[in-house]
């Protein structure tokens, strides 16, 4: 070994060496990676560049579509307002031509009855002077004497009437005339309305009531009227559809799997996907009582459309392409045969024009907005709705039953098939402010505000009408709550008035009442639930209520403690004979079990008698009746 060699040295001249390689290479590495990660930096921001040309492209994608659609429906309004114009150009031309046609008669025959007049005044004057010959025959001298004889006596009364009973022979002639041309035009106005049957209940299905007025009228010709008795089958499931149907009289049921479940009355339709489609029905339809039906089959549609304008064809192919989308949509909801399969939009439909809010909305609206439902389904003990949530939808209850529960866990109400809630929180804005259980197993439709608010704003005056409802709401329920304060009662919650206007509705003597005054009546009453054994009235008291009855039994007992009579809800309500015969409570009402009632004091079931005199004159009966069944209880004590 070299004395002079130092390890040390060549070990640090080693690893310096080496970690300079070492760096060098990192170094390299780095270099390698920045250039790599430039490089991805720059693909990123091509990658990001394209995805943001791609939205804003999709954007303006998405607007011309919008647009284009809007232009579209615009000009398919455009077409459909140009072929009414022309088929009134045409009807007016008609008319002008008819009137002129009778006008040209008219004057031939004032001519003929001229000439008759002149021919009968001739034949006048020759009568009269054949008859002025033999009554009066000229003077003339006396062959004897050439004397002048005397005139002859005047004519007798007898000839002067026969003469002027000729002379109105024409005019009696023009009478007959114009009353033959009255009758004639009220027999033509007869017909056109005896010519196109069933045209009104038509024009409630959306297709058609967007076709021109021609359109529609082939289509009421080519429409046939069917017949059915109680209990027989209008449409098995499984069978090809091929017509739809317009309900002209009675009722029919819709049934899955043996159950009915849900009534569909006049001017309701069903059956449209059959002359939309091909397709197989997806559930029965049978007579609820003695029917009668419009029907218009999917052949003769399809055989005036294609020859009909071509802004026609793409009304149909635009309504049939949404149904189609609708459809494929339902058939992806496992229970949606539960909710009536292809007449679930039928009987959303029906339940939507129940609300009075949509009671007078068009059909196309309410097409529209039944399309956007959403069919749930809760077990019992399942919560629709929870206390304090924000009020976002609406529902309504297709089968089932659900419970209205506060925050002490108390139930409050129940609701039922054909009844609906949640409307309120959704027109005020308001959050939830009792819970809703389903309290056995139900199927409930759900609106959702935002469709709801998708929907409106293409119809100014529903939306109009939404607005005022919720204005006139909100001060109602600002009233309510005020009034409850004063008087130390428990404030009102949204339910309240839902669930009062739902048991209002099923109530004999609200049958046929406008929608409007039920939902009035419901903003002015308060509800209470009452325990078995509680006394709601007592006989003897002073009325200033009256109660209706929407959950448990009440007996009547009379002022000698028998009981008479018993109330089970919810078509029952008591307390106005003391209102109307201005008498103290004639009998006490006592809870058999837990009972929910609404009541409704003494002015204002005054001032709503005196607005709605078919309302007055049930309750004036009710109290009658039970007036004098009072008094006949005391006749015979």
């Amino acid at each position: 070994m070299d004395p002079e060699y130092d390890i040390d040295t060549d070990l640090e001249t080693t690893s310096k060496s080496l970690d300079d390689h070492i760096v060098t290479s990192l170094n390299e590495k780095i270099a390698m990676q920045e250039q790599v990660i430039n490089q991805l930096s720059e693909q990123l921001r091509h990658v990001q560049a394209e995805r943001d040309t791609l939205r804003v492209e999709k954007e303006v994608q998405s607007l011309m579509i919008a647009t284009m659609k809007r232009s579209n429906q615009l000009l398919l309004k455009s077409s459909i307002e140009l072929i009414n114009f022309q088929e009134q150009l045409s009807n007016t031309t008609r008319a002008y031509n008819d009137l002129a046609s009778q006008l040209r008669d008219t004057m031939n025959k004032s001519k003929e009855h001229e000439t008759i007049n002149e021919l009968e005044a001739s034949e006048l004057e020759l009568n009269l002077e054949s008859a002025k010959i033999e009554i009066y025959p000229p003077t003339r001298q006396s062959s004897v004497s050439g004397a002048m004889q005397p005139p002859p006596p005047p004519p007798p009364a007898s000839f002067l009437l026969a003469t002027k009973e000729l002379k109105p022979t024409g005019t009696k002639l023009a009478t007959l005339n114009e009353t033959d041309n009255h009758s004639t035009t009220n027999t033509a106005q007869g017909s056109r309305n005896l010519f196109y049957p069933h045209i009104d209940l038509l024009a409630g299905f959306p297709l058609f009531a967007s076709f021109p007025q021609s359109t529609l009228e082939q289509i009421s010709l080519s429409s046939y009227e069917l017949k059915r008795r109680e209990g027989q089958i209008i449409i098995t499931k499984g069978e090809e559809g091929a017509e739809m149907f317009f309900i002209v009289e009675g009722s029919v049921v819709v049934v899955v799997d043996g159950k009915e479940l849900s009534v569909l009355k006049r001017p309701v339709f069903f059956g449209e996907m059959g002359v939309l489609l091909k397709f197989q029905r997806t559930a029965t339809i049978i007579a609820k009582t003695d029917v009668v039906l419009a029907v218009v089959t999917k052949q003769k549609l399809d055989e005036i459309v294609s020859l009909a304008n071509p802004a026609v064809q793409l009304i149909l192919e635009e309504f049939t392409t949404n149904k189609e989308t609708w459809w494929k949509q339902q058939q992806y909801i496992k229970s949606q045969e539960k909710f009536g399969a292809e007449f679930v939009n039928n009987i959303a439909r029906k339940d939507l024009k129940s609300l009075e809010l949509f009671s007078e909305a068009p059909e196309k609206f309410l097409d529209s907005l039944a399309m956007t439902l959403k069919c749930l389904t809760y077990k019992a003990g399942d919560i629709v709705i929870y206390h304090g949530e924000e009020a976002d939808s609406m529902y309504f209850v297709l089968s089932g039953t659900v419970e209205v529960v506060g925050n002490t866990g108390v139930v409050h109400a129940e609701i039922g098939p054909g009844s609906f809630f949640g409307e309120v929180g959704i027109l005020l804005n308001m959050k939830r402010t009792a819970s809703i259980r389903a309290k056995i197993e139900s199927r409930l439709f759900k609106l959702q505000k935002n469709n709801l608010d998708e929907i409106v704003s293409e119809y100014p005056t529903v939306e109009n009408k939404l607005k005022e409802a919720a204005d006139e709401r909100f001060y109602l329920f600002q009233m309510r709550q005020s009034f409850a304060a004063s008087e130390s009662m428990p404030v009102p919650d949204q339910f309240d008035v839902e669930v009062g206007e739902n048991a209002l509705s099923k109530l004999a003597i609200f049958e046929d009442v406008e929608n409007g005054v039920v939902a009035e009546l419901a903003m002015l009453m308060t509800r209470k639930t009452w325990d078995a054994g509680d006394f709601i009235i007592n006989c003897g008291d002073d009325g200033k209520s009256m109660f209706f009855l929407v959950a448990g039994i009440a007996d009547v007992i009379t002022e000698f403690g028998e009981v008479v009579d018993q109330f089970h809800a919810p078509d029952a309500y008591f307390g106005e004979v003391a209102i109307i015969e201005h008498v103290p409570r004639t009998a006490s009402v006592r809870c058999v079990n837990t009972c929910s009632t609404f009541e409704l004091q003494k002015e204002d079931v005054k001032a709503t008698m005196k607005k709605h005199p078919l309302l007055e004159k049930r309750i004036k009966d009710t109290a009658s009746s039970r007036m004098q069944n009072y008094l006949m209880r005391n006749v015979l004590a």
